[in-house]
């Protein structure tokens, strides 16, 4: 062999220096992280059957008292308990979106047998909105019950 820089040899050159880059840690809960969705996304994923209940609690007594000296407050708790049985249903609705998707919520939306299909089949997910609606309705019957009965006549 020749010591001539220009000759083959049968040595490769030197691999090239490595950097040592530590690796994230990684636990095993990793592959389970959800993606974070935006802040429109999270207020629709809050679960508000527990403030709702309240606030239908609070104004089931706040304008039932009421109601029993001036009967005009009882169409106003009609009306509210109305709005909190149309809450429970869009509640209801969002939920089943939120479960199987905007196909099923629709067809329960449309169909009244599906939506009584879905209640039955899906009692764990359902049964908060369905409380909300009987609470609304029971409201309506007490307000309309509270006016028919101070618009009586007194003897």
């Amino acid at each position: 062999m020749s010591d001539d820089p220009n000759t083959y040899g049968f040595s490769d050159p030197p691999p090239p220096k490595r950097r040592y880059v530590p690796q994230r840690r990684r636990s095993r809960f990793d592959e389970y992280d959800e993606p974070t969705n935006s802040s429109a996304v999270e207020w629709w994923s809050f679960d508000w059957f527990w403030p709702a209940l309240l606030a239908a609690g609070m104004l089931w007594v706040g304008l039932g008292l009421p109601a029993m000296k001036w009967p005009v407050v009882g169409l106003v708790l009609a009306a509210a308990g109305l709005l909190v049985a149309a809450f429970g249903q869009f509640y209801l609705y969002m939920l089943i979106r939120e479960q199987d998707g905007w196909q099923q919520a629709m067809l329960a939306y449309l169909f009244r047998w599906h939506r009584m299909l879905y209640l039955h089949q899906n009692i764990e997910i359902t049964l908060k909105p369905t409380v909300l609606s009987v609470v609304g309705v029971l409201m309506t019957f007490t307000g309309v019950g509270l006016f028919l009965l101070g618009m009586r006549p007194k003897p």
